[in-house]
């Protein structure tokens, strides 16, 4: 630290032992001041944070409960909930209020639930598949693992730095060809279920190329604009081109469905 560089000329001169001394003396002192002066300072800045913080907190919760008291359910709901809290508080032993009580559809039973709707659809032939090995989920599914690689690979690329050795560089290049084998397979299954992706893709109608580099809120890196990278493809979901061109409704409630459990998922890890 800055303060004990003072005492350099001073222990220079002494011998080990009593340099050691000197030196434990002045960092006992320097922690004592911490300890005495900077912490009630600090201390001191927490409160009125504190205090602050607590006061914005107390309206935003009146308000809150203002809204909820607006019906005779939200009344009993608040009752109920004010009383469950009360119980927990006395006895920890009674059920925890704040734990969520909601079961949240993860991503494995929607893809489970998914492919029993195509096993029984196939069964009944009220659907026929298109490809002898995918069907609609399974397409959508696979898209959405390879949208998850391509931010995954734009990410390490970014973070890789000037002076990457050769093997780091090696395996950016190993999962970016892999990457592009896997988008060059499921594209040519893609256009068997979404036929229009050919011509948008053709003529870039959706003006995706359009789009920033960075994401602006959570400043992961983005594709680049007219980037033949594989991480950069747009695969262009039913939900991209819904707008442009014609769309199965089926393949708008898988994606949605899919999408929806990915964020229950992604909610679940934070």
């Amino acid at each position: 630290m800055a303060d004990i560089n003072r005492i350099t000329a001073s222990t220079k001169e002494m011998g080990p032992s009593s340099h050691r001394e000197v030196l434990d003396d002045h960092f006992g002192d320097w922690n004592w001041k911490k300890r005495c002066i900077f912490k009630g300072h600090v201390l001191l800045c927490k409160i009125k944070e504190a205090v602050k913080a607590k006061t914005e907190h107390c309206h935003a919760l009146m308000e809150l409960e203002e809204s909820i008291k607006q019906s005779d359910l939200g009344i009993a709901s608040l009752t109920n909930w004010t009383n469950e809290v009360l119980a927990w508080e006395l006895d920890h032993s009674n059920p925890n209020p704040f734990e969520s009580r909601v079961t949240a559809t993860t991503q494995a039973a929607v893809r489970l639930e998914l492919l029993m709707q195509d096993a029984q659809d196939l069964e009944d032939r009220s659907s026929v598949s298109l490809h002898s090995d995918v069907t609609p989920s399974i397409l959508i599914s696979m898209g959405l693992d390879i949208e998850h690689a391509q931010r995954w690979l734009r990410a390490d690329n970014g973070s890789l730095g000037q002076h990457a050795t050769n093997k780091e560089q090696m395996k950016i290049l190993a999962r970016s060809n892999s990457l592009q084998c896997r988008i060059e397979a499921w594209t040519k299954i893609q256009v068997l279920y979404m036929p229009s992706v050919s011509q948008l893709r053709a003529t870039n109608a959706t003006g995706l190329n359009c789009m920033p580099s960075d994401d602006e809120e959570s400043g992961c890196p983005r594709p680049r604009p007219n980037s033949v990278k594989p991480e950069d493809f747009q695969l262009l979901f039913p939900s991209d081109i819904c707008s442009y061109a014609p769309c199965d409704p089926k393949l708008l409630h898988i994606e949605w469905s899919l999408h929806f459990a990915q964020a229950n998922d992604t909610l679940d890890e934070c």
